[in-house]
Order: structure tokens, then sequence, then C-alpha cells
């Protein structure tokens, strides 16, 4: 049979150096010879450039002339002979050193080289995992109603209930507590077991006690009896079991999760480093805004007197936003529209005391003020009987404004009593030592004001010193000294006046009280902005923050002063930031009278044993 050779044909065979023309025809029999004669799938060999002879064929150079390759395979191109580069069937020198440039690499000595890379890589990278524990041991889904004893025998109990196995080791310190106000609470027995789960009677015990419990050798797990209390993954979530392992108090609460292993941190790139760095060293500290929770409501007794209506404001109380509860049944007021109109017609007994819970928006209880009994701390009402007094108030523009102390002698004279308010500023009996623009720090330095020098500064000391004040102006001691500063500290320094602006106030108190403890010292706490971003020159949601977290700090810091000596007003929850702020932070004539009105109510308490 006739073929003629087609194009691919000839592709196909050119690509082994044969001259065969396209159009080529004859019987299949003698194409085949044709293609057996040329040895087709295999070049010819040659040791020396005069091998290659036939110049319609491919060789393999396999000597060692000048010019020539051994490997390569060759081609005669019409002028001579060239390189096709290695011919792949021949056996090519490879870098058994793994060292050389463009060289084969051994495969042998390859692998021999990865193999003990890839077990350190592997073994360095479990060096970098470490273990992830929550910080409460309390697992809800885990506990059981009724309770288990030392030697793990079950009983049913309508009182009390039992965790699931915590995992622990020797010498750890293991207690429970309830969130809130983290009281330890009751374990009435503590059932303890081995690696295998197996029961370790002997070193358990069924005593009741609020202590802590230290494992022995050979415990790897326990499981605690619990007293009710209303939280147990059910019921008035106020309350939750926290459980530690080191033997500290919690101060907030946290819950349970399952531990896991998490890669080190060096992988992280050195600028992510540092930021990670400034985020731990801040974690737990005021300066931390981004995360902190803050509350400015009170965290002890609330004082009210009667007929001075008081409504607080959600905005002013809470940061970040989250869900609120305060306050429990109609003696209390109403709840609307994020305002709490309390009510305040009469006094209410013990047992109505003030509650209140912040949650998170997962609804998480992230901080409780509630006695053991949820009555709540004490809430106070007085009858309006205001006395006779003398008053000092230092502070800055809502001072130096008159506008408070002008309606203070006024409410006092309605009532046919007297308020004399001390001061080197003012006009007329409407005296202050208000100074606009100044901030808390600025009372330590020599700074002057309208051309007078900062009276309340000791130029041996060179600080604030109240005894200094006192002995230069030649005053008679006040009953009161009220402090209002803090809006141009955290308006014009941001998030890091926070502490610095609590430190000074701190130091004033101390200055006033080391001259006279008798003197009672009324804190203002910092007013609210408006809401009106477009009055501000700051972030109004920033500085809101700034100062809600402030008055919290100094709400618990308060605390360590005697109830008789240091208190603070509600000035800071009144005001409506809507309604009762004209500009970026200064009170309207409403503002202002809401404030005077919390001073009175704070004085009258003070004055009738509240």
């Amino acid at each position: 049979m006739a073929i003629t050779v087609r194009k691919d044909d000839l592709g196909v065979v050119t690509a082994y150096g044969y001259a065969v023309q396209s159009g080529y025809t004859g019987t299949e029999e003698e194409f085949s010879a044709l293609l057996a004669s040329y040895k087709i799938g295999y070049p010819l060999t040659a040791a020396t450039a005069s091998d290659m002879t036939d110049q319609t064929k491919v060789y393999v150079y396999v000597g060692s002339e000048y010019g020539y390759t051994f490997g390569d395979w060759y081609y005669f191109d019409g002028e001579a002979w060239t390189s096709g580069g290695v011919y792949n069937s021949v056996a090519v020198q490879t870098d058994k050193g793994l060292t050389q440039s463009d060289e084969a690499a051994d495969a042998k000595a390859t692998g021999d080289r990865i193999t003990p890379i890839e077990s350190d890589v592997a073994n360095h990278l479990m060096d970098k995992y470490s273990a992830v524990t929550p910080s409460n041991w309390y697992d809800p889904s885990a506990s059981t109603a009724g309770e288990l004893d030392k030697d793990g025998v079950a009983s049913a109990s309508t009182t009390r209930f039992y965790t699931g196995y915590i995992p622990v080791s020797e010498g750890d310190v293991v207690r429970a507590f309830r969130s809130g106000n983290f009281n330890a609470i009751y374990h009435r027995h503590v059932c303890c077991y081995d690696s295998g789960k197996s029961v370790v009677s002997s070193a358990g015990n069924n005593s009741s006690s609020t202590g802590s419990f230290t494992v022995p050798s050979g415990v790897s797990f326990v499981r605690f009896t619990l007293d009710n209390i209303p939280n147990n993954s059910q019921g008035n979530p106020s309350y939750k079991v926290v459980i530690t392992r080191d033997g500290t108090t919690p101060t907030t609460y946290t819950d349970y999760f399952e531990p896991y292993l998490a890669i080190s941190t060096d992988f992280v790139t050195p600028a992510a480093e540092s930021i990670l760095s400034a985020l731990q060293n801040n974690s737990f500290t005021t300066m931390n805004l981004a995360n902190r929770y803050g509350c400015a409501l009170p965290t002890r007794t609330l004082r009210e007197t009667i007929g001075i209506q008081q409504t607080w404001y959600d905005i002013n109380a809470f940061t970040p936003s989250g869900s609120i509860h305060y306050g429990a049944g109609a003696e209390y007021g109403t709840k609307v529209n994020g305002a709490y109109n309390f009510k305040n017609t009469s006094a209410l007994s013990s047992a109505n005391g003030f509650t209140w819970s912040q949650y998170d928006v997962l609804m998480s209880v992230i901080r409780s003020y509630l006695d053991y009994n949820q009555y709540g701390f004490a809430r106070k009402f007085v009858a309006e009987s205001l006395a006779n007094c003398s008053l000092l108030m230092i502070g800055d523009s809502t001072i130096a404004s008159g506008t408070i102390g002008s309606k203070l002698m006024e409410y006092f004279g309605e009532k046919s009593k007297t308020i004399t308010l001390i001061g080197t500023l003012g006009t007329g009996d409407n005296k202050n030592e208000g100074r606009a623009g100044w901030s808390a720090a600025d009372y330590f330095t020599d700074r002057t004001y309208n051309g007078v020098v900062n009276p309340f500064y000791n130029p041996t000391s060179e600080t604030f010193d109240f005894d200094y004040y006192m002995t230069q102006q030649g005053f008679s001691t006040p009953d009161y000294v009220l402090i209002q500063l803090g809006i141009n500290d955290l308006y014009n320094y941001g998030s890091e006046a926070i502490e610095p602006l609590w430190s000074n106030i701190k130091a004033m108190v101390d200055s006033i009280r080391a001259y006279d403890s008798g003197i009672k010292v009324l804190l203002d706490l910092v007013t609210p902005p408006n809401t009106d971003q477009s009055k501000h020159t700051r972030n109004a949601l920033s500085y809101r923050n700034r100062v809600i977290q402030y008055n919290d700090l100094a709400i618990d810091q308060v605390r360590s002063y005697a109830d008789s000596a240091v208190r603070y007003s509600y000035v800071h929850l009144v005001l409506d930031p809507d309604a009762d702020i004209s500009d970026n932070v200064h009170p309207t004539a409403t503002g202002y009278n809401k404030m005077a009105m919390e001073i009175i109510n704070q004085i009258n308490c003070w004055q009738n044993g509240a």
C-alpha cells in the first residue's frame, strides 16, 4: 500500500534529524524500512567531532574535545554541528555536596539534608505552642444538681450542686467565688480523682468551708459540691460561679472555655510585638480605654432628699454600650428611653436597697452590686432640713461662672437658711475658687488667673497646700469643700490624663484633710459632653468614654476614705446630654440648676445623717 508522508509525519521524523521530505510516497513497507535504516528512537554516538559524519542524523557526544559538551545531543544546522542541550537518556553529573550553582542536586544527598531539618522544625514548632487555660474553671454545662461526697457517692439535693471534672496539678489552690463582689462561696464536699478519674477518697474532704483546697499529690481532677446561689446556668443571672486554681480572688468575671494550645508570639513581627506588648502591659489598667468597661453608678450608699427629684441618664453611666439593668420594683421609679426617674417622695425600707448589674452585649454579667440577699446596698432617704453652713468651691469654668453659687444661695435663702461661700474670686457674696480652662494639675503650679497668683500654691513646697491657702487668706475653716475639676484634663489631654487626674484630686483631698480632718469633702464627678459632634473639637464619643471611665475610677477610689469624710455627688448622672449642655461641655441654665440641686441634696443628706 502506497502512503504519503504528511506534514505531521514530517514534524515527527525531522525532530529526530531525518531529511524526509513532505510528499514522500512509497509503500508502507518501504517507509518502515526507511525509518528502521535511520534507527529511529535513539541517536548515534560520537567520541570525536569527526565521528559525526552524517549531517542528516543526531549524535550524542561522549568525548572530551574542547568546544563540545559531554552528554549533549548535536544536530547539523546547515553550517555547523549545534548542541541541542543535555540528552535525557544519558547520565549527568550531580552535586552531592549541595554547594554548586547550576548543577543538578543529588536526590539522596538532598533527602539526607532535609530529614533532620524536618524533625528540627517540628520540634521547634511544638516548643512554640503554649497551653491557654481559663481564668474561670467552672463549666456550667457540666454541673449536676445534688451532692457528691469525697468517696464519689452522689445524692439528691435541691439546695446544692456539684461541678464537672476540674483538671488540677499538685499544689494548685482551688477556690470557688460568686461574681459581683466576688465573695468566696461554700464548698460542701471535695471529691478527688487520679489521672484515670478513679476516686482518691483519702485526698478529698466533706468539710464545709469558704476556704481554698490545696491539691495533694496523685490528684489530677477535683469536683466541688457547692451551695446553690441564684446563678447555676439557669435562673437569675446576677450571680455566676467562678472557680480559680491559683488561690487569687478574681476582680472581673470571665466565662469558662476549653483549654487549648496557642502558637507562641515568637513568630510575630517586631512591629506587631511592640503593639502586643503595649496591649498586654495595659490590659488591666484604667489606661486601656479600648477594652475596659466603665460604670459610673454609685457603689455604696445611695443618698436622696425627699422631694428633690432626680433623673439619671444611662448614656452618662456606662461605656461601651451594653445591656443594662439596675433597680427593681415600682418603689424605685420608672425606666423610660434610657433615663431612670427615681421615685423619692417617701422613705423606703432597708430591704429595698439600690441594686444594679452591668452586662456586655452578649448578656454576660460584667459587674453586679447586690448584697448576698440581693437586697442591694443601702438607699437612704431623708427629709429636707437644711442648716446654715459654709462652702469653698474649687473648680474650672463651671464654678467660675458663678451660676451654681448663685443657685445655692438662692435656694438656702428660700429655706430661711444661709450658705456662706468663701474664696478669692467671684462677685459679692458669691465667692469661689473657679478658674476657666484650668486642669487639676494647674492648681499644683504657680500659674496666675486674671492677674491673681494661684493662692493654693506654696512657693516653699512648690505644690498645692491647703494649709498655706487658709493661713494666707485668713479664712475660717469651711464646713464643706467642693472640688469640681476634670473637664479640661480629659478634654485636652486624652486617655493618658485619667490616672493623673485622680492622683491630683486625691492629693487635694489629702491636703484638705491634713489641714482639718473635720472638713467634709464633696467631689463633683466630671459631667458629660454634648452628644452633638459638631460642637466638639475632639471626638465626642472618645471623650465621653474617658469621662465615664474616670468617674468609674474615682467612685472606686473614694471608697478608701471614711464615708463621713469624702463623698461624691451625682452631677455627672443628672444632666441630659442632649438638652442640658449648651456648647461642647458647659451646662445650660437648666443644667447648672440641676447640678446645684444635686449639691444641695448631698449637703442635706450629710447634715441629716444619711
